[in-house]
């Protein structure tokens, strides 16, 4: 389950960056830090039950994206 979610959290970022990247729009950009956010949760998750100890760090980069995510929401 937690390999679907982290698939489509994949999917998501790749296609906003993407667009971002192709189109010169850079409106998406908070949200695609919201999904890279989401992504590195879930791959935290999926590795910590895997009893990895990536896993952390994965919890640590999602905690910063997340920050980021709010910082970029909150200035603008």
């Amino acid at each position: 389950m937690l390999g679907i979610i982290r698939f489509i959290f994949f999917l998501l970022t790749l296609l906003i960056a993407g667009y971002g990247l192709l189109t010169g729009d850079f409106r998406l950009m908070p949200f695609m830090m919201l999904s890279l956010g989401g992504l590195m949760l879930v791959s935290g998750l999926y590795e910590w039950n895997r009893s990895r100890a990536v896993g952390y760090m994965f919890f640590i980069v999602s905690t910063f994206v997340f920050y980021a995510f709010g910082q970029s929401i909150w200035l603008h």
